[in-house]
């Protein structure tokens, strides 16, 4: 189906998006909102399709062909363990630097390696910073003279509006450029590495990229990524999640 984007601040709107959905089997949430909005929508879910099973998935130490390398794996964000978990599946055979552009910019390495003939997929760690509207906000709130407003990117910028866009997304695509140079040092060092191909995804990543080219490295968008990750997961038979308790009213 077709992904729709329902605002936290809209989450009741939700079902509004299921009236074309018709009966369902099961429904996977990934929520690294809060817990009130996770339980919001499992109430939402629960009058939608009553006593549908629920499932809250969890960032686990494995799952789906991918081993997660965090220190302490339950802490990762189900967001990028989900997107980690998506990129594998769509690109088994490849190293992949996953870049995320939404409310925050995350930028996390898969590292596929064949060292005994057989591949395996790490989930090596990444990077989070500000999005571009975090980014501006900050500005603003801090800065009093500064303007929250639209602004054109251009190379060292004579008006306030267009320096704070440009600053912004030199940011944000420093940040991609370093973490590819990084990535291909690690890889590097690894005897029989996966290729590396860089994975965009979010809403904001038009804004972003607007020369994949200048990056060096083999670059797709995939805007649905948490939730392919989430499809994978939602039909793994051996995958662990944590099914909600229950509503009373059940």
């Amino acid at each position: 189906g077709v992904a729709q984007v329902v605002p936290v601040a809209d989450v009741a709107r939700l079902p509004l998006a299921w009236a074309a959905a018709g009966p369902v089997d099961a429904v996977s949430i990934s929520n690294v909102a809060s817990p009130r909005v996770g339980e919001t929508v499992e109430a939402l879910v629960d009058a939608a399709w009553p006593g549908v099973r629920v499932d809250q998935v969890a960032s686990e130490a494995a799952r789906c062909g991918v081993v997660n390398g965090y220190r302490e794996p339950a802490t990762l964000g189900t967001d990028r363990w989900m997107a980690a978990i998506g990129a594998h599946r769509l690109f088994p055979d490849r190293s992949v630097l996953i870049c995320s552009f939404g409310t925050a910019t995350t930028i996390d390495l898969v590292v596929t390696e064949s060292p005994c003939g057989e591949a395996r997929s790490t989930f090596v760690g990444g990077l989070i910073l500000p999005g571009l509207t975090a980014m501006r906000a900050v500005l603003t709130a801090s800065t009093a003279r500064l303007p929250l407003a639209d602004g054109v990117v251009r190379d060292f910028a004579d008006r306030t509006v267009d320096a704070i866009a440009s600053g912004v997304l030199a940011a944000q695509s420093g940040a991609v450029a370093l973490a590819v140079r990084d990535a291909r040092s690690r890889l590097a060092a690894l005897p029989r590495p996966a290729p590396l191909l860089c994975v965009m995804t979010g809403g904001a990543t038009a804004s972003i990229v607007t020369d994949p080219a200048a990056l060096a490295v083999e670059t797709v968008v995939v805007q649905d990524l948490v939730l392919d990750g989430l499809q994978a997961v939602a039909f793994d038979p051996a995958a662990a999640v944590r099914e909600r308790s229950r509503l009373a009213a059940t």
